[in-house]
């Protein structure tokens, strides 16, 4: 059998799919896409501000998902006293909704910590629930009664004949019970206000954390000792999710971050398709009939994947998770005692030996270090637990 030639159609066929997997590492800029998000290199991106603050905290992730999911997400990982992470909304393409809002302030009365910034020459916003909204500037002077709280190591009143600093005044921040915290000419441009046991920080407008104000001398420590001024230590995630549902272009989403490398990954695969449909490589295969598997094989295998990995803190998280679940601890939150007791007794044992056991799983369960002999002790520990629930109180007692 003659071989077949490598043709000039193969080569036009191999070039493309050699520029789209080039492409996963540089792409054009093709001017339609969405210059103000931490992915653009543009003047008006902010990929300068991503990169310093994962330099500074090293702790950092971009959100993607809805905030209803993200902040439910946060209430399920960061329980037990675990420090909350900043949430920062710098610039969105949309405001959030009343909805967004509430859901936003709910978490933060519970001690979260939120840095939000009005987009760079949007029209004046208000923040009904906050009572802080955006408007024109007034005066050139700061009233009496607000005092600039001082940040470290840089200036709190800036002014236009500042050199190392380089401001874009926008709207002046107004409200109740605000602390400000940066003025330009006399006007608040950042301002703090204390919600429940949590921290709302709000800035007129994004440019401080723009790629272009982030190249002048003080600038970045700046728009770092902004982000500082909500507190905690934790976490700190970015959202890009009020910029992606605000872009309403089907196709200018398709060819920006994040979905840009499944977009060219998809395209690489129907030109493979296509190419290997132009003609045959090589003789055709046999048919081969896999023997059907059932739920035992894949439980199996799924067992001697989590024992070979040597990590338990996969399925000490899922047992965790059902375990508080059927107990019901998600909905009595800031009762958690309430529904132990119960259960302490039938068990005689302490309550508070339940909640430190719950603690030091739910540690455990986020740790890089839970080897599989710790996870299965956790574990056993939890399903008497899980027992003592389920079980009647004299049989629960008997065992």
């Amino acid at each position: 059998m003659r071989r077949r030639q490598f043709h000039k159609l193969d080569a036009v066929w191999l070039f493309g799919i050699l520029v789209l997997l080039a492409a996963q590492f540089w792409f054009p800029d093709t001017g339609a896409g969405l210059s103000t998000d931490t992915w653009s290199n543009t003047a008006r991106g902010k990929r300068a501000f991503y990169l310093l603050a994962a330099q500074q905290s090293g702790n950092i992730r971009r959100n993607h998902d809805s905030l209803e999911s993200l902040i439910g997400q946060i209430e399920w990982d960061y329980d037990w006293g675990i420090a909350e992470p900043v949430l920062c909304i710098l610039g969105p393409t949309r405001n959030p909704s009343d909805q967004e809002w509430n859901r936003l302030l709910d978490w933060v009365s519970y001690g979260g910590r939120l840095v939000y910034a009005t987009a760079a020459g949007s029209v004046p916003y208000v923040i009904p629930q906050l009572a802080i909204s955006t408007v024109e500037k007034k005066s050139g002077e700061l009233s009496p009664e607000s005092s600039i709280v001082e940040m470290p190591d840089v200036a709190t009143e800036l002014f236009s004949s500042d050199e190392e600093y380089a401001w874009r005044e926008e709207w002046e921040i107004a409200g109740e019970q605000i602390e400000p915290l940066l003025s330009y000419s006399g006007s608040v441009q950042v301002a703090r206000r204390y919600w429940g046991d949590g921290t709302v920080v709000v800035i007129s407008g994004d440019s401080i954390f723009t790629n272009q104000y982030l190249a002048f001398e003080q600038n970045s420590l700046l728009a770092w000792r902004i982000i500082e001024a909500a507190g905690g230590d934790g976490e700190l995630i970015i959202d890009e999710y009020l910029n992606d549902s605000g872009t309403p272009k089907m196709v200018q989403i398709l060819i920006q971050m994040p979905i840009r490398p499944m977009t060219l990954m998809l395209i690489a695969v129907i030109c493979l398709y296509f190419w290997k449909q132009s003609h045959r490589f090589g003789p055709f295969l046999p048919e081969s009939t896999v023997a059907r598997r059932n739920i035992v094989d894949h439980t199996d295998m799924m067992g001697n994947l989590l024992f070979l990995s040597r990590e338990g803190s996969y399925s000490l998280k899922l047992y965790l998770r059902q375990l508080v679940q059927e107990l019901g601890l998600k909905k009595h939150r800031g009762r958690e005692r309430a529904v132990l007791e119960p259960i302490a007794r039938r068990m005689n044992v302490p309550v508070e030996q339940l909640v430190q056991l719950f603690k030091d799983s739910a540690l455990a369960a986020r740790s890089e270090n839970c080897d599989v002999k710790q996870s299965a002790s956790y574990i056993q520990k939890l399903s008497r637990v899980r027992l003592a629930f389920s079980k009647p109180v004299d049989q629960a007692m008997r065992d």
